[in-house]
């Protein structure tokens, strides 16, 4: 299984960033991400595909969706943790942490944000 760094190899740039305060360059770092996984997404096309091939498609999305929650938790922190309950994302888990995520147990996440 590939580390996180491997999947993302911005991680690094993002925890300097935090270290250093530098709150532009982490969101630039997160920007990249998402950026990565719609631009993969958008090319692989999962919405014209069916059965299997649409499931290993959006399989490959979870990284993407496991790292943009871990990035963005200390900025929007109760929103991602409801996304990592969602998951069976330990609240402990950190950047440093492999990707150990069941499918059978992730589950709808409650409403990220509530409209006002």
């Amino acid at each position: 299984m590939k580390t996180n760094e491997e999947i993302y190899p911005g991680i690094k740039a993002y925890k300097e960033s935090i270290k250093t305060y530098n709150i532009q360059r982490a969101f630039t770092q997160i920007e990249s991400l998402l950026s990565e996984a719609n631009s993969r997404l958008t090319s692989l096309e999962p919405w014209k595909k069916t059965g299997k091939e649409k499931g290993d498609i959006l399989l490959q999305g979870l990284p993407y969706i496991y790292l943009a929650t871990l990035l963005l938790f200390p900025f929007i922190p109760e929103a991602t943790e409801k996304v990592m309950k969602a998951m069976g994302i330990h609240p402990d888990t950190t950047l440093d942490t492999p990707m150990n995520i069941n499918l059978n147990t992730i589950s709808k996440p409650d409403i990220l944000f509530e409209k006002k």
